[in-house]
């Protein structure tokens, strides 16, 4: 699982399957979809999916309150570094 780097203090794993149309798959962490939806998507997409930060492999950065506008820029700076500028995004719980 690559990561990327988004600050001096926050690294965000990710994990790439299948090719063409990004989707974005994400909620508390990336287990969720791991075992059903991304073999299936993979098929007809570019399957992303990722550790929030704070969860799995990804740390937790800064040391300050999480909002769901830090989580959106994280997915952001995230989509950037991979050179992608619209993808479909998918979420469950705390994703959705």
């Amino acid at each position: 699982m690559p990561a990327v780097e988004l600050s001096a203090e926050l690294s965000i794993y990710y994990d790439v399957s299948g090719e063409g149309t990004p989707i974005v798959f994400q909620a508390h962490s990336h287990s969720q979809f791991a075992f059903f939806q991304v073999p299936y998507f993979s098929r007809y997409y570019r399957a992303i999916t990722f550790d929030r930060r704070g969860t799995g492999r990804s740390t937790s950065g800064p040391k300050t309150d999480w909002t769901i506008k830090t989580f959106s820029e994280d997915l952001n700076l995230l989509l950037e570094s991979m050179g992608i500028q619209k993808s479909i995004v998918a979420g469950e719980s705390l994703g959705a």
